[in-house]
C-alpha cells in the first residue's frame, strides 16, 4: 500500500512554464510547478487529514517539513527555499514535496529556447524582449504553448515503445495491464513521452518475471 502512494504521487503532474532569460538571442523557459498544484495532489493522493507541513528558519534559511501519514505512522522529509528565496514558504515546500517525489519529473525536463521579439523598453529604458512562436507571432499563454509544443517534441521515441513491448511480453503482462499502469502515470500509449517511457522501463526492470520467481524459488 504505502509503495503504491509513493508511486502515485511521483506520477507527471501538468506544469507551468516561466520566462527567466529574454534578449535579441532568444527567450529561456523553464518548468515549474505551483504550490496549489503539489496541495492539490497531495490531497489526491493521501487525503487532507493524512499529510500537514510546519515551517521554521534556521540560520535565516525557511525549511518546511513535511510530513505523511503511512501505515499509521508520521514521517517527514525537509528543505529549504533555494538561496534566492530564502523566506519564501511556497519554495520550501515544493522543494521538500519533490523529497516525496512530487515534480522529481521536473528536472527530466530540460530548458526551452525559442525565439525573441523586442517590444518597447523597459522601466530602466532598457530593450524589452517578449517570446514568439516559429511564425513571429508573441506568444500570450506561455504554459499552454509549451505544454503543447513540449508534449509534440517528447514523445517516446520507437526504440523506448519497442523495449517496453519487450520487458511486457517477458514478464507476462497483457495489454490492459500495461494500459492500467499508463493510466497511473495518466498518460496512455500514443502519448507517453520520453520522460515517462524512461520512468515505466525503470519500473518494468524492477518486476520479476513469473519464470524468474519460480528459478529462484526452486
Amino acid at each position: 500500500m504505502t509503495y503504491s502512494l509513493l508511486q502515485t504521487l511521483r506520477q507527471d503532474l501538468s506544469c507551468r512554464w516561466k520566462l527567466v532569460s529574454a534578449g535579441p538571442q532568444g527567450c529561456e523557459c523553464v518548468a515549474y510547478l505551483d504550490a496549489q498544484t503539489v496541495m492539490d495532489r497531495l490531497d489526491e493522493v493521501m487525503g487532507p487529514e493524512n499529510w500537514q507541513d510546519h515551517y521554521r528558519e534556521v540560520a535565516g534559511k525557511l525549511y518546511c517539513d513535511l510530513s505523511l501519514r503511512l501505515d499509521g505512522e508520521w514521517i517527514t522529509k525537509s528543505d529549504s527555499a533555494i538561496e534566492d528565496q530564502g523566506r519564501d514558504a511556497a519554495d520550501a515546500f515544493k522543494r521538500a514535496a519533490v523529497k516525496w517525489g512530487i515534480g522529481r519529473f521536473l528536472y527530466a525536463i530540460e530548458p526551452i529556447q525559442l525565439k525573441s521579439l523586442e517590444s518597447g523598453v523597459d522601466s530602466q529604458g532598457q530593450a524589452h524582449y517578449v517570446p514568439v512562436d516559429e511564425l513571429g507571432r508573441r506568444i500570450q499563454h506561455l504554459s499552454t504553448y509549451l505544454n503543447t509544443v513540449h508534449s509534440q517534441q517528447h514523445l517516446a521515441t520507437p526504440a523506448q515503445k519497442e523495449a517496453i513491448r519487450r520487458h511486457c511480453q517477458q514478464r507476462g503482462w497483457s495489454a490492459e495491464q500495461l494500459q492500467t499502469r499508463l493510466h497511473r502515470q495518466q498518460t496512455n500509449w500514443k502519448t507517453l513521452t520520453q520522460a515517462q517511457a524512461s520512468r515505466l522501463l525503470d519500473e518494468l526492470e524492477l518486476v520479476v518475471a513469473p519464470a524468474e520467481r519460480l528459478m529462484r524459488s526452486a
